[in-house]
């Protein structure tokens, strides 16, 4: 009996390695097309009935969610990826708020400034709603998540300053390697528009980054100094994701060749809502229940479609321990209206997405409310 789950991990294994190493590289539409315009999965006749309170139909009269605002989000997860340099004419697009997921997004951004983290190849741009008086910041996924996945930077590592906490090796490298260049951007735009609050989201890479940042700019316990120091910027918080660096800033904050850049002086208010399309888990349970303990828990909200591979991962059964932070919001429609989703407020559960064992629809990972992410040489730019 043995032999034979060893044999089923092993083939799940291979599948699973086999699919990313061939369709998830956020850039292939152009030679995956026909099996992308694969209609997403629609079938919810496989979902299970529900006999537990653990998950509750979506309505008007819950809190926590909003369809319309999801769907708009989808858009703006959607916009970032025209922020690639090399899509020059996309990038414009995003710049000008003219692309074309842009304007379905309904919204109308001021100050929008795309941003490439070289050392993570991580995408993203921030921008100001000044209807709902929100600044957005929106990460892109990885053009080769893979890289990420099945690397050694796939690795659970000690989470700073929290006994047995435990984080992605790469996803938390990939935020710490954008924090001070995010922080510069998010502080200037603060310093202009002071009583905004700041929404967070992101798709794939990006979702799991999001929800990373807005560990870090929740749990921050003071305004965010900054400084430039021999031209490396370098940010505190005054939280966990400075003790790598607490020697550094005592050095730094004394030293006369730093220049402190700081242009706001508050905290940063966070919106209620960070919604993230298809995200990877960031660490353990240990490390979901330190930060929903101190972030409200009905505020990260991760949106799953159908059988989306991405969630999946790292597998549990690889990391056994591997968790999700909170909510999960489950649809298997494609245009996902009203009524179609359920809600898993326990961060794994048999109920929503991990009812399937090995889910490998890459349609469902690029199709959220009937838009496609993830995808540049998509109509999206």
């Amino acid at each position: 009996m043995k032999l034979f789950y060893l044999a089923l991990l092993l083939a799940a294994m291979c599948l699973t390695t086999f699919v990313y190493a061939t369709v998830d590289q956020e850039l292939f539409y152009h030679t995956w097309s026909q099996h992308l315009m694969e209609e997403p999965t629609t079938d919810a006749t496989s979902m299970p009935q529900l006999t537990t309170p653990l998950t509750d139909k979506l309505d008007s009269s819950l809190t926590g969610f909003d369809v319309s605002q999801a769907r708009i989000y989808s858009r703006l997860a959607a916009a970032a990826y025209c922020a690639p340099a090399a899509l020059k004419k996309s990038q414009k697009g995003l710049e000008k708020w003219s692309c074309k997921a842009c304007t379905d997004s309904g919204l109308k951004l001021d100050n929008v400034s795309p941003f490439h983290i070289a050392l993570a190849d991580l995408y993203g741009y921030i921008g100001y709603d000044s209807k709902s008086n929100t600044i957005i910041l929106v990460f892109t996924g990885s053009q080769s998540i893979v890289n990420w996945l099945y690397n050694l930077d796939a690795a659970f590592i000690p989470f700073p300053d929290v006994p047995n906490a435990e984080i992605h090796k790469g996803f938390y490298n990939s935020w710490q390697y954008a924090r001070p260049t995010v922080i510069a951007m998010l502080d200037a735009l603060f310093c202009q528009y002071q009583s905004a609050s700041l929404s967070i989201s992101g798709h794939s890479l990006g979702g799991a980054v999001a929800n990373i940042a807005r560990i870090d700019l929740a749990t921050a316990k003071q305004a965010f100094e900054i400084y430039d120091y021999q031209g490396d910027m370098m940010v505190f918080g005054g939280n966990s994701f400075d003790v790598p660096f607490n020697q550094l800033y005592s050095s730094i904050s004394s030293s006369p060749m730093a220049k402190k850049l700081t242009t706001f002086t508050g905290k940063y208010k966070l919106a209620q809502n960070t919604y993230s399309f298809g995200a990877p888990r960031v660490g353990n349970t240990v490390l979901a229940d330190w930060a929903m303990s101190l972030i409200d828990k009905d505020g990260l909200l991760r949106l799953v479609h159908a059988q989306d591979p991405v969630p999946h991962l790292p597998p549990i059964l690889l990391w056994p321990t591997a968790s999700h932070l909170t909510t999960e919001v489950f649809f298997t429609t494609k245009f996902a209206e009203k009524g179609d989703f359920i809600q898993c407020p326990l961060a794994e559960t048999p109920y929503c997405s991990n009812q399937y064992l090995i889910p490998t629809s890459m349609s469902d990972h690029l199709s959220y409310f009937g838009y496609t992410l993830g995808t540049p040489l998509d109509t999206a730019c």
